[in-house]
């Protein structure tokens, strides 16, 4: 790119999950700190893959073969819009991938030092308190399950 022209003005982070796995390459984590930062816009990147080739002047094959891979590794998630064209969309997961082996549940047997009813009570004036974001709503709706 010449003189940084159409370069986002966002910084991205890079949570340690993806930064540590050895399963990416570095330019996946870069790609994902890149789709990161164009995603806090709309919550959602609609970047096209030559686009994000010519951001770190490589292949747009390499770009297609980085965002295969974060997508099966769930880092990245891939809509396509039909009503906007088959367009493209680009969502970052904030959920890291869970281990299903894990136990998560709460041990009753740890003493709890918060009074009674106050973790309740707060978290009822959060439920109440709480606005969610256009671009995040559309993001939280591409989790939601049937029940």
């Amino acid at each position: 790119m010449k003189n940084g022209s159409n370069i986002p003005g966002y910084y991205f982070t890079i949570p340690t999950l993806i930064a540590l796995d050895t399963r990416l390459t570095l330019y996946e984590v870069l790609l994902y700190g890149i789709i990161s930062s164009l995603c806090n816009a709309f919550g959602f990147c609609f970047a096209s893959n030559s686009y994000l080739a010519q951001l770190r002047q490589v292949d747009e094959r390499t770009v297609t073969r980085s965002l295969a891979h974060l997508i099966e590794l769930d880092y990245i998630r891939s809509v396509i819009d039909k009503e906007q064209g088959n367009k493209r969309r680009l969502y970052i997961s904030v959920f890291a991938p869970i281990d299903k082996n894990v136990h998560r549940g709460i041990d009753k047997n740890v003493y709890s030092p918060v009074p009674k009813g106050t973790i309740e009570q707060t978290t009822i004036n959060n439920l109440y308190n709480y606005k969610v974001s256009p671009g995040l709503q559309v993001f939280l709706d591409l989790f939601k399950t049937e029940e």
